[in-house]
């Protein structure tokens, strides 16, 4: 594993790493030669992700739960003198694809996963 905290350049911060948009993020960030800061709630869970960061020694890879304060704070503190050039919060909760799409409960997280939450990440750190 690589040392997280070196000012490699350019850094990039992803949220929500571990599958689909996010982890093709990291991945293309890394082929770049990014120094790439990949986050996801469970990375034990996240073997797609684990395995790219094996074959990145430019990749680290922190757990982050974007809707836990502490968690937030743990990793500003991990990172803390670390230099990000560049942030993508792809972090995101979904419930259920049927709901989402054909009940209102779909909408009933949308403030706190468009709207508050993204910003109390931003400014924890």
């Amino acid at each position: 594993m690589p040392d997280c905290a070196r000012e490699v350049m350019p850094t990039v911060l992803i949220t929500g790493a571990s599958r689909g948009l996010g982890l093709e993020f990291a991945r293309q960030y890394a082929e770049l030669g990014w120094h790439v800061l990949s986050t996801c709630r469970e990375p034990d869970r996240a073997s797609a992700l684990r395995e790219l960061s094996e074959r990145h020694p430019s990749m680290c890879l922190h757990a982050l739960d974007v809707t836990q304060d502490k968690s937030v704070r743990s990793l500003a503190e991990v990172l803390d003198g670390t230099t990000i050039d560049v942030l993508l919060n792809n972090a995101g909760i979904a419930g259920r694809i049927d709901r989402q799409v054909t009940g209102r409960s779909g909408l009933s997280g949308w403030p706190r996963n468009h709207g508050d939450q993204p910003v109390r990440s931003a400014t924890h750190g």
